[in-house]
């Protein structure tokens, strides 16, 4: 499990993070796969969910902060709005979400 992303495209990248952002509260809801899926086609949901399952904890923040800072292909600041959206699409901000949110910050600045 190497912590190097792999090329991604940039959608692939918003959906890593998505899935990132999404599991922050341990529960990935329907209402975040079905956020993430009017982003993105189900192929690239597919493909990115799989990579994203066999990596731990450690090597997904690894994989965003390399690739963020390699591609700058998002600012920081949409990258954050796009994860808030994720987080209230369950119509709940819940404190685990809020929490990843202020970290996902100090990661991508």
């Amino acid at each position: 499990m190497s912590t190097q992303p792999r090329q991604w495209t940039k959608k692939e990248f918003l959906t890593y993070l998505l899935l990132y952002a999404a599991h922050a509260d341990i529960f990935f809801k329907e209402e975040e796969k079905k956020y993430i899926l009017e982003k993105v086609e189900q192929q690239i949901f597919d493909k990115t969910l799989a990579e994203f399952s066999e990596d731990n904890g450690y090597v997904r923040i690894q994989k965003i902060i390399i690739y963020h800072h390699l591609n700058q292909y998002f600012s920081a600041e949409s990258l954050l709005e796009e994860c808030k959206e994720l987080f209230l699409s369950d119509n709940h901000f819940h404190r685990l979400e809020q929490f990843t949110l202020s970290n996902m910050k100090r990661l991508l600045d």
